[in-house]
């Protein structure tokens, strides 16, 4: 994934991808960092939205968490309401 981020900085995909595998991996900041990349890159991938939320949620930033899950749903309402 580095190297298409390398050639393609603009890939939102790939910057979604690495978001969510830092997610994963308990690095909350760096994941909020690359999912902002990647909706700033496609405002209409709702995926991203979705894991971004759930990081401000895991850093009690409760608000933002809310306005993103919310613009998720609005995007896609078959976002993992669940999760």
């Amino acid at each position: 994934m580095g190297r298409v981020l390398e050639e393609k900085p603009e890939d939102a995909e790939a910057r979604y991808l690495r978001g969510l595998a830092r997610s994963r991996l308990g690095d909350l900041k760096q994941a909020i960092s690359d999912l902002t990349w990647a909706i700033v890159y496609d405002p209409f991938l709702a995926e991203a939205y979705f894991e971004r939320g759930h990081a401000y949620r895991g850093l009690s930033r409760f608000n933002k968490a809310d306005a993103d899950l919310e613009k998720a749903f609005q995007l896609d309402p078959c976002v993992d309401r669940q999760k």
